[in-house]
């Protein structure tokens, strides 16, 4: 089974990464969408699925309806189903989409960096630095948030700390994938992916761009001394209801 997809090759506009038909997943996409300053608007729209965009390098103007929103680095838009979104850049923009398929109606909502950074409830530091299991964690639409299935943020390793530690999975409840980003060579994490971990499904370098589905086993990941390691996280319940399940942790490290 794939669970690793490497960052793609260069490319312009939007591009599907991880979707139904090439994964296991059966709620949950993620696409990636690039641009040049002299790109044409790229245009989003789908009848039946939500949707989270974040911005990983530059600027770039989202626009949804009649509202317009400046998206700098680590901001975030929700999109509901059935909304055209529509994106360009004067500067040169990354973004990631992690979209999953919904079942109900919403005005869409705009979550800023520099709030989250601020607010002591969707930003907190994690682990101890003592064991090596430091990190920043940091929510833009969580639980609370009033969406069908989607959960959406993002996450800082410190250089050479463990993240997602102690081990956790999310079993049947929630689909989810990590995709690492503003990681500049020649910056790497090591991520796992197990149920047994002597047989791990997935143990291997992650890079800027990569992304791997984490959804079925513990999934812990480090990064490499002296550079930090950062990745979206994007999850979907499959239902409402299993938005707020709380993980299942390793019970040889919990």
């Amino acid at each position: 089974m794939k669970l690793v997809y490497r960052h793609p090759p260069r490319f312009e506009g939007r591009q599907e990464i991880i979707h139904r038909s090439n994964s296991p997943l059966k709620y949950l996409s993620y696409a990636r969408i690039s641009l040049t300053p002299a790109s044409r608007e790229v245009r989003i729209f789908s009848p039946e699925r939500e949707m989270v965009i974040m911005c990983v390098r530059g600027r770039s103007l989202a626009r949804v309806g009649s509202n317009a929103y400046q998206m700098g680095f680590q901001d975030a838009l929700y999109v509901p189903r059935g909304c055209e979104c529509s994106i360009e850049s004067s500067e040169g923009a990354e973004l990631v989409e992690g979209s999953a398929l919904s079942e109900i109606d919403r005005d869409p909502a705009f979550s800023l960096f520099s709030e989250i950074e601020k607010d002591a409830v969707r930003h907190r530091a994690k682990g101890d630095p003592q064991n090596s299991t430091f990190r920043d964690s940091y929510v833009h639409f969580g639980p609370e948030f009033e969406a069908s299935r989607i959960l959406f943020g993002f996450a800082r390793i410190r250089p050479g700390n463990w993240s997602s530690w102690p081990p956790h999975e999310h079993r049947s409840a929630l689909e989810e994938i990590y995709i690492y980003y503003d990681m500049p060579s020649p910056a790497f994490g090591i991520q796992l992916v197990y149920e047994d971990i002597e047989n791990p499904a997935f143990c291997g370098v992650v890079r800027e761009g990569d992304a791997v589905i984490v959804s079925e086993g513990y999934h812990p990941c480090i990064s490499a001394p002296q550079y930090p390691a950062k990745y979206v996280w994007v999850l979907a319940g499959r239902n409402k209801a299993e938005r707020a399940s709380a993980p299942t942790v390793d019970p040889d490290f919990g």
